[in-house]
């Protein structure tokens, strides 16, 4: 069932830095986030005159596409095995591909897709001398259905990057059809090379945990980014694990599962008669102090925090 609601924009500056292998000079934030139309007249490209025929054929073409996969699919089965393979889901990719899309404004994509859950934060950053700037999608597919597991739970969400300036242009899926929900990112430029680090939550969890993904643009070409490989820490409050691992236990310390470019966050604690419990684990990015905040609230309600900052090309913890 679809929601209206009002429309919702702001608009948020990230501070700037200026040590060595580390600037976001210059850089903006712009957060758009999408809302239903109050009326269903104005979810029609004919209110777009600006749009070239060639883009608006295309966009008609993936929502008949979408329009199908509601149709067609199996509603005995758990829709996300086919939602990613889907026609609907190929075609938008293919869209976002290209340089031309950008000719449609994320409030456009969204209005005529008709879309609940469509999220575009924008930045700028200067890398080389040029402005490049960035646009993260995070897209969630509104599935309805009852099923077995939490809904927020089902791998439907997708998280795109769209980069560009005057010459170049550039695209990636970053996260294809998992449970991560992205809250915010930072956009900055280690060694002269564009980097991304997103922060999201995990939506399979209870209670929920952080993980932070970390990209960067090389060669033109977006590839994961290792600046998560110096996270130890030694002392009774954490634990590294350096792998990612499918539904890792809750302890009752702070637990940091990586590989290098993704850093998965959980916490836990121990109450009597219950053992160990988890807890929700929240992130505040902060490029203006080159760090990230993790905190958690314990059952006493005494929040718990964890300082992360930048240093020597990685990040690291300290108290």
């Amino acid at each position: 069932m679809k929601l209206i609601h009002c429309i919702l924009l702001c608009v948020i500056l990230l501070c700037g830095c200026t040590k060595q292998n580390f600037d976001s000079k210059n850089a903006v934030d712009e957060i758009n986030i999408m809302v239903p139309s109050p009326s269903n007249q104005q979810n029609s490209l004919k209110n777009y005159s600006n749009v070239n025929n060639n883009i608006k054929n295309e966009i008609t073409k993936i929502k008949k596409c979408r329009t199908d996969f509601e149709v067609t699919r199996n509603t005995n089965i758990d829709p996300c095995k086919n939602l990613a393979t889907s026609t609907f889901m190929v075609s938008l990719k293919a869209f976002l591909s290209k340089k031309e899309s950008l000719a449609v404004s994320s409030a456009i994509l969204w209005d005529v897709l008709d879309e609940t859950d469509y999220v575009a934060m924008d930045k700028k950053v200067v890398v080389h001398g040029e402005e490049l700037n960035i646009r993260i999608i995070s897209y969630c597919f509104p599935i309805w259905e009852q099923v077995d597991t939490d809904i927020e739970g089902l791998n439907t969400k997708w998280i795109f990057v769209q980069c560009w300036n005057e010459n170049h242009y550039f695209f990636k899926t970053l996260v294809d059809g998992g449970t991560a929900y992205l809250i915010d990112y930072m956009a900055t430029v280690i060694h002269h090379e564009l980097t991304l680090v997103l922060n999201c939550r995990l939506m399979v969890y209870y209670p929920r945990p952080i993980t932070l993904y970390a990209w960067k643009l090389s060669h033109d070409e977006f590839i994961p980014a290792i600046l998560f490989t110096d996270m130890n820490k030694e002392g009774s409050r954490y634990t590294t694990h350096h792998q990612l691992i499918e539904s890792p236990p809750f302890t009752d310390k702070w637990d940091f599962y990586t590989n290098g470019a993704v850093l998965f966050v959980a916490k836990g604690e121990f109450v009597e008669e219950l053992g160990i419990v988890g807890a929700d684990v929240s992130c505040e990015l902060d490029w203006g102090a080159d760090s990230f905040i993790l905190s958690s609230v314990d059952q006493r309600d005494v929040t718990h925090t964890v300082h992360v900052r930048f240093s020597n090309d990685k990040f690291i913890i300290e108290d």
